[in-house]
C-alpha cells in the first residue's frame, strides 16, 4: 500500500521537511546507521545488499508491508526508514553547495 505522506509519520517532521531536493526524481536520503537492502518489501523478501552510513540513496517509493511497517524503495532495493528497534537509519541528504557560473 503506498503510503505518500506516511513517510514524515517515521521520520522526524523537520527532517522530513528538510528532505526536499531531488536526486534522480526522488527525496535524496543519507544513511546514518547501517541498513539492510532487500528485494521486496517485506522483511521475509532476501537480502540483496547493504547501505552504509554516509551512504545516499533516492526514495522512488515508500508503501507500508504487511506488519505496518513503513518501507522505503531506492534503486538498489527496499529498507526502512526506521529499525525495528526504532533507531532512526536516515535522515535528509545534504543539499548541494551552491554554485555560481564562472565569471565573464
Amino acid at each position: 500500500r503506498p503510503c505518500g505522506s506516511a513517510f514524515s509519520s517515521v521520520v522526524p517532521p523537520a527532517a522530513a521537511a528538510a528532505a526536499t531536493h531531488s536526486l534522480r526524481g526522488g527525496v535524496a536520503l543519507e544513511c546514518i546507521g547501517q541498513a539492510i537492502l532487500r528485494s521486496g518489501p517485506e522483511l521475509g523478501s532476501p537480502q540483496i545488499g547493504l547501505v552504509t552510513p554516509g551512504e545516499h540513496v533516492a526514495v522512488l517509493e515508500s508503501v507500508f508491508n504487511s506488519v505496518g511497517q513503513t518501507r522505503l524503495r531506492c534503486e538498489r532495493g527496499w529498507t526502512s526508514a526506521v529499525a525495528g528497534d526504532g533507531t532512526v537509519l536516515f535522515r535528509p541528504a545534504p543539499r548541494p553547495p551552491f554554485s555560481r557560473p564562472p565569471a565573464q
